[in-house]
């Protein structure tokens, strides 16, 4: 199945690039996915992305299918073919 990664703001500068596309197993966990993304795009962001567990980093955010990801529901969702998600940081206000 093939899923988006949009990137925003100092992801997308980060990484170089506004989006990615991988090819994943049906019934894979969005959690899963992370580690494989930076695999994907380049070693050198893994540690602004995730943590060593492979969970997603504090200052980051997650929305699929433009619906905002609690941290905690991150191991419940399985991605379908087609889902969008986007990686951007932690909205701060001021």
């Amino acid at each position: 199945m093939k899923i988006t990664f949009l990137f925003f703001a100092s992801v997308r500068e980060l990484v170089g690039r506004s989006k990615i596309t991988l090819d994943l197993p049906d019934d894979f966990q969005l959690i899963d996915a992370l580690p494989l993304l930076t695999e994907r795009l380049n070693i050198s962001i893994k540690n602004f992305l995730v943590n060593d567990d492979g969970s997603l980093r504090e200052n980051l955010r997650l929305a699929l299918n433009l619906k905002i990801i609690s941290p905690s529901d991150l191991e419940k969702l399985f991605l379908k073919d087609g889902d969008v998600v986007a990686i951007f940081p932690t909205p701060s206000g001021g």
